[in-house]
């Protein structure tokens, strides 16, 4: 208790003060209070309750938060490190939004140390210089390997497909996550789904998470976060703040809603060339973080290329071939930038989706069932 009034005193006599105002507004109030009969006139009652709708309209915001979901533990992370979220959140906030949730069980299945010993996950390359290149990771929002050349059928993706040429390709993969909530931090923290709950929205969203912003920024990269959605959209910008990432834009930053898709956000064609435009400005090195939107569902495209891309009867395949476009355009204006030729490229996705195949849509199942 000395160390905490010693080094929060601010908050101590704010608390006070508050304490202090308080009783005096209590006091005023019982001495000019009405006894509650019924005998109020009717303008009476409608005063009364317009301010009993302010108050309970003030209590729910304040209990809820104005963002499309209620707030969690990690929307805290927009404003502390995850050192202090326990002091930004309030203990009944705490109570409430935890009581329902399953904390994980600890399995010792072996003695750490024997384990450590027989397969060590610290990697240590001792041997070779660190090569200080800019990081752009694009996450494509539901892609499958089923779309592309790489699903031995019709490809959806030939900018993609064009890419694969000229790129390492990893042809065997197999979708950690699915949902976009569950896929951001697997790619970018190596945290695998594998709790009930997606890992931004469990009681332990506000644990301190490695991720490659915060290794690389140990390194002295810039690091971004770039998603074309509504801010605060299943968290990501909480999560991208207490994983390392310095700046987020988004929706908001972007300020301009003639480019809004009445859905998500900002279709992925102009997000992503305001995303190149915007790297351009950094000094490298920098690590930048683009997670795609429109091949989201409702799966919609812009008005303009109506009829532009193919059609199936899987609904996502016409805004896949719209994000594919998005991404060649993307690629296009930032190859004519200094930073390009300095760059590593990662692409993958964050999820695969709907599918013909039989056995993916029964690992899809097997995988929401979970």
């Amino acid at each position: 208790m000395p160390s905490f009034i010693k080094d929060y005193w601010d908050v101590l006599l704010l608390y006070i003060v508050l304490l202090f105002v308080f009783v005096r507004a209590h006091n005023y109030l019982l001495r000019s209070k009405t006894a509650l009969t019924g005998n109020y006139s009717g303008v009476q009652k409608l005063q009364i309750s317009a301010v009993s709708l302010v108050i309970l309209g003030v209590s729910f915001v304040s209990f809820r938060g104005l963002a499309r979901v209620p707030i969690q533990f990690i929307d805290a992370g927009k404003y502390a490190s995850a050192n202090y979220i326990d002091i930004v959140i309030n203990t009944p906030f705490s109570i409430l939004l935890t009581m329902d949730k399953t904390n994980l069980s600890e399995i010792k299945v072996v003695d750490e140390q024997v384990a450590f010993n027989t397969v060590n996950p610290i990697k240590e390359h001792k041997d070779k210089t660190f090569a200080k290149k800019n990081v752009v990771i694009i996450i494509l929002e539901s892609f499958s390997k089923e779309y592309t050349g790489l699903g031995k059928s019709k490809s959806y993706t030939p900018f993609l497909d064009s890419l694969m040429q000229h790129s390492l390709v990893f042809k065997n993969a197999i979708s950690n996550a699915g949902t976009s909530i569950e896929g951001i931090p697997a790619v970018l923290s190596s945290f695998p789904n594998l709790m009930p709950n997606p890992y931004i929205n469990s009681s332990y969203s506000g644990n301190k998470l490695t991720s490659m912003a915060s290794l690389l920024k140990g390194e002295g990269y810039q690091t971004s976060f770039f998603h074309g959605g509504t801010n605060g959209t299943m968290n990501f910008d909480s999560y991208a703040n207490l994983s390392g990432f310095v700046n987020y834009y988004g929706r908001t930053e972007y300020n301009n809603e003639s480019d809004f898709d009445n859905n998500w956000g900002i279709w992925d064609e102009p997000f992503l060339q305001y995303t190149a435009k915007t790297v351009n400005t950094y000094s490298s090195p920098f690590l930048a973080a683009i997670f795609t939107l429109s091949s989201h569902h409702p799966f919609k495209v812009p008005e303009k290329y109506t009829n532009k891309f193919p059609k199936t009867s899987l609904e996502i395949i016409e805004s896949i071939g719209y994000t594919d476009y998005a991404l060649s355009k993307f690629f296009r204006i930032s190859k004519k930038m200094p930073w390009y030729n300095n760059t590593l490229f990662v692409l993958t996705p964050d999820h695969t989706s709907i599918s013909r195949i039989i056995f993916t849509t029964m690992m899809l199942d097997i995988i929401k069932f979970q």
